[in-house]
């Protein structure tokens, strides 16, 4: 009895042990359900957005398990179900673009082979001319991008290099040219802080291109860290230059661009473009300056109490004495609207027209009134001319 028991013990632990190993290969058949087949993103169906939507298909299908439809026919044999669900989703991707000709031709004939569908695209778009078409459109894309006060150096960055690798991927001879993707990148960075960058291609001209895309992300990092040590110190301000050009302030909240609020509230995104040089000589050299350092102000996120505070003005009417020097007179402006005001009682002061009064002095005719602009806080003349 006892060898008997002995050897039903040793048979169940051969077929125990038998089931174990055989467990992995079970595992190695895979289960797929049709249910489960992603909705893939729309295909216009234009030559120059194929290769975009070709890596994202493969990428969606291949992350949900269902990436080997596209390339092995095998599959449809083994999951016709599933290989017809693939071929729905690919199909519903291209209808209604340029390319639903091929799906439905497919379908009309009752062909719902995913592989050989996928194999139809890569057929009709995968070609010479149409890699040209596509390095032709990303180099124009390449000339438009730009590093401006409402651009985030990151955006920047990935917009460029992806550029450059779809540009190497079709072999187009740009992407390997240091020194015009050098001329491209001066002229891409129209941002005053990063024109340490700028002077950086000028005076290094062996640097490349990845070296200057690496000065790019640490010149803007390096301002993050500055914008954050600026709060630090209780200057009442809060806007940062990362909250003005994307519109956010450090607690995430949106705000919309411009107006002006009670005490406290700042503006959290500017955009003023680059005063043109013109005005300079239409206005002057000392009204451009004071433009200039308002901007420059209003860039580093000051407030609009700030603002006016600083830089409100006034007009002094002036007139030429008979040694030449200049004589007050008591017309002013006003402090914000700029026009001409009254003092006193609000009768005109004849001495505007040049006309004596009694016990006042003569005004020579020979020179009209002049006007002179004084900053109202500080009393500094900005400049002085004939009205």
């Amino acid at each position: 009895m006892n060898e008997i028991v002995a050897a039903v013990t040793a048979f169940k632990r051969r077929v125990s042990s038998g089931s174990s190993a055989s467990s992995p290969t079970r595992r190695e058949v895979q289960v797929f359900d049709k249910k489960a087949v992603p909705t893939l993103d729309k295909f216009s169906g234009h030559d120059e957005d194929y290769f975009t939507w070709k890596e994202a298909t493969v990428n969606v299908l291949g992350t949900a398990g269902f990436g080997r439809f596209l390339d092995d026919h095998s599959m449809t044999g083994k999951h016709p179900e599933v290989a017809e669900s693939v071929f729905y989703a690919l199909r519903g991707a291209v209808h209604g673009g340029q390319a639903q000709s091929i799906a439905q031709s497919m379908l009309d004939d009752k062909r719902l082979d995913p592989t050989e569908l996928w194999r139809g695209l890569e057929t009709y778009y995968d070609t010479a001319l149409n890699r040209a078409n596509v390095v032709l459109f990303d180099i124009r894309r390449l000339l438009n991008i730009r590093l401006d006060p409402d651009t985030s150096a990151t955006k920047f960055l990935s917009e460029f290099r992806d550029c450059l690798q779809r540009l190497r991927k079709n072999n187009a001879r740009i992407s390997e040219d240091t020194d015009t993707l050098r001329a491209l990148l001066l002229v891409a960075i129209q941002d005053d802080d990063f024109e340490l960058v700028r002077d950086s291609i000028v005076q290094k001209p062996d640097s490349s291109v990845s070296a200057i895309l690496t000065e790019i992300r640490e010149r803007e990092t390096s301002l993050m860290i500055k914008d954050r040590a600026a709060r630090l110190s209780g200057d009442g301000t809060s806007a940062t230059r990362y909250s003005r050009r994307t519109g956010q302030t450090s607690s995430g909240t949106q705000h919309k661009t411009g107006g002006t609020g009670n005490s406290g509230t700042t503006w959290t995104k500017w955009s003023i473009p680059k005063f043109p040089d013109s005005w300079k000589h239409s206005f002057g050299g000392p009204l451009f300056k004071l433009l200039s350092d308002w901007r420059t102000e209003a860039h580093k996120g000051k407030s609009q109490t700030h603002l006016s505070d600083n830089f409100s003005t006034f007009i002094e009417q002036v007139s030429s004495s008979g040694n030449g020097r200049s004589k007050s007179k008591s017309r002013r402006s006003t402090t914000n609207s700029g026009n001409a005001t009254v003092s006193g009682s609000g009768n005109q002061d004849p001495t505007a027209n040049g006309e004596d009064t009694a016990g006042g002095d003569a005004t020579s005719t020979d020179e009209p009134p002049r006007k002179r602009i004084r900053l109202q806080k500080s009393r500094r003349i900005v400049t002085e001319r004939s009205s």
